[in-house]
């Protein structure tokens, strides 16, 4: 007799079954790196421009014009500034496709039964390309402006940003569920990134926080994993123990909130669209 399933509004897909999708997470994956930059002249350069475009005009707003001050860090409050942004498009890249993943593939979910978790792995890829690019292209720049690299640190640095993807993937997860079932909070996903930007430590520091609310940093997930990735690119301060292992611990939770929001609610808002 053939396997067959007949999803209904209680169905939600498994561990096991993510796991015997893994080849259908690489198809995926591929196709995103194939059609994102096609028919384009640059090609796979824009992988590098758009994070240098980025960067290049944070620089210039909050680097050159506003001037802040980063006295952790013995180096030009410029490195600061683009670890941060570095690590930040690295969540809000991932949480925007992470998010979008369900409405743009609505033309597979309605056609064939999978894992529906998998497209939200599978939209990591190019977030985690990127990142790994800008890392290379940042590591380059401090070589050439004679700024001390750790390389022995990189491990930490990818601890760090794999904290981070995951924090951003959770998120994303709750609001791909939440796009399709009430269509406004794609109007308030921007405002939402635009507040999380202000509130995470990207352009700031803690040393730069009055006293009076460096204590509200940790009800920020993320707040003790970006002191972390600069200590490992560049030195200076060592983050409190105590403030990253919070931080870490609430990004898997944030991780596995995200996958179980969205796999007992893919099946009822699907059946809805």
């Amino acid at each position: 007799m053939a396997d067959y399933f007949i999803s209904h509004s209680r169905s939600h897909s498994t561990l096991a079954e993510l796991w015997h999708s893994r080849y259908l997470i690489r198809q995926l994956m591929a196709r995103d790196f194939s059609v994102r930059y096609h028919h384009t002249l640059l090609g796979w350069l824009w992988a590098i421009i758009n994070p240098a475009l980025n960067m290049t005009l944070y620089y210039i707003v909050f680097g050159l014009m506003v001037r802040l001050q980063a006295p952790e860090y013995p180096c030009d409050y410029s490195w600061v500034l683009l670890s941060g942004l570095m690590l930040w498009m690295l969540f809000s890249s991932t949480f925007n496709v992470v998010s979008e993943s369900l409405t743009n593939n609505l033309h597979l979910v309605k056609k064939i039964y999978f894992p529906r978790v998998a497209l939200t792995i599978a939209a990591t890829g190019t977030c985690i390309f990127d990142f790994l690019l800008a890392l290379i292209w940042m590591a380059t720049l401090m070589l050439i402006f004679h700024v001390k690299f750790r390389v022995t640190y990189i491990p930490l640095a990818l601890f760090g940003a794999a904290n981070v993807v995951l924090s951003g993937w959770g998120v994303g997860c709750v609001f791909a569920v939440l796009r399709l079932k009430f269509r406004d909070f794609r109007h308030l996903i921007p405002f939402i990134l635009q507040a999380l930007f202000y509130l995470t430590p990207v352009v700031w520091t803690s040393g730069s926080v009055p006293a009076a609310f460096e204590r509200l940093q940790v009800l920020n997930p993320v707040s003790g994993i970006f002191p972390l990735f600069r200590y490992s690119l560049l030195g200076g301060e060592r983050p409190a123990a105590c403030l990253v292992v919070f931080s870490s611990f609430s990004c898997i939770l944030l991780a596995v909130v995200g996958y179980i929001c969205f796999v007992y609610s893919e099946a009822g808002v699907m059946d809805r669209e």
